[in-house]
């Protein structure tokens, strides 16, 4: 397993004891993409939802908020809800960001699968930060549209940090699930990064209605639908407003 984020990277092995540093208690890893590599910034290159059969290589990126210098950073990686690969390292990437990658190389291909990464930062800290995928053929949503954009102020034209957006499962209504959000009800979401981009993790598949909500601290919230057609394009920019 291996971490980047801008101007840093850790090349810690497994085992490797973190320094004992209390943390801030309010520590937040958004997830922003799985990708099949990442630059020096710890920031994605050719994003991905799924992988195909034969990776040896899994990249999940995440934003970054709240972290203390030298704090215990604690990551798990688990394919079908088994867990097959931990790390702890000392944290030294500054307190907010928006580009960490994590990693995790294998010595012969990933075995088709659900994977998942969970971040915590201690072992007694609720988790901060977490992903999913799949390896392997069938895992494809092969008619899908990538959906990403900016959430805006809609009085300023500037993006709003940190907002974010939820996209709930087809034949889910939105005011219904407000009443009562279930988690299992949501098929993605994502949340901005400093500039207000946002990049949702999954595909939507044509023909298919999904109800969502956009949201920020000072803002009201934004509810709507996407739907895309058969001859729309594989990749959609959507921009959403928020109103205070």
């Amino acid at each position: 397993i291996r971490a980047a984020q801008a101007e840093v990277a850790y090349e810690s092995p497994y085992g490797v004891i973190a320094a004992e540093t209390a943390g801030s208690g309010q520590e937040s890893f958004p997830f922003v993409t799985w990708a099949t590599d990442f630059d020096d910034n710890g920031c994605a290159i050719d994003p991905v939802a799924n992988y195909a059969a034969g990776v040896d290589l899994l990249v999940a990126v995440f934003g970054y908020s709240g972290l203390t210098e030298g704090q215990e950073i604690n990551v798990y990686w688990l394919l079908d809800g088994e867990i097959f690969g931990q790390d702890q390292f000392a944290w030294d990437g500054g307190s907010s960001g928006d580009c960490l990658a994590l990693w995790f190389r294998a010595d012969e291909p990933f075995p088709d699968g659900e994977y998942a990464i969970l971040i915590y930062t201690d072992e007694d800290s609720p988790l901060a930060g977490e992903a999913s995928t799949t390896v392997g053929a069938g895992t494809f949503v092969d008619d899908g549209v990538s959906v990403s954009g900016r959430i805006l102020d809609a009085d300023t034209g500037r993006g709003i940090p940190r907002a974010n957006v939820i996209i709930l499962n087809p034949g889910v209504d939105i005011d219904i699930w407000l009443n009562n959000p279930v988690e299992s009800d949501i098929y993605t979401s994502a949340q901005a990064n400093r500039a207000g981009d946002y990049v949702l993790p999954r595909p939507l598949i044509r023909g298919e209605r999904y109800d969502g909500i956009a949201f920020a601290d000072g803002y009201d919230d934004s509810i709507g639908y996407l739907e895309f057609e058969a001859d729309d394009e594989d990749e959609a920019i959507i921009d959403l407003e928020l109103t205070r």
